[in-house]
């Protein structure tokens, strides 16, 4: 009889050690969480502020490429051909 009851206590026992286990995790992710969801969020605010300024730099860039005088391809190639044309003077000579 009472190695029934020393083996009851025994299974009462481990029920309560894998109770405090199961408690202890919960609050082991509880502790983690709080610990790496504000590194979460700090990585996201800095990618969301990189991709505003590189949004930022393509507009200046577009803006600054808008100001540019156009030329006229027609001049290109007349000033490349006028350019060949010297060339081949001074090694003529």
């Amino acid at each position: 009889m009472k190695k029934i009851q020393s083996s009851q206590r025994q299974s009462i026992q481990t029920q309560s050690l894998q109770r405090k286990d199961e408690y202890a995790w919960k609050g082991s992710y509880t502790i983690e969480a709080a610990i790496i969801l504000p590194v979460i969020l700090l990585f996201l605010v800095h990618v969301a502020e990189l991709a505003v300024e590189n949004y930022q730099a393509v507009q200046d860039t577009v803006s600054m490429c808008e100001q540019i005088k156009q030329e006229d391809p027609s001049e290109v190639v007349r000033m490349l051909l006028f350019g060949k044309e010297i060339v081949e003077e001074i090694t003529c000579r």
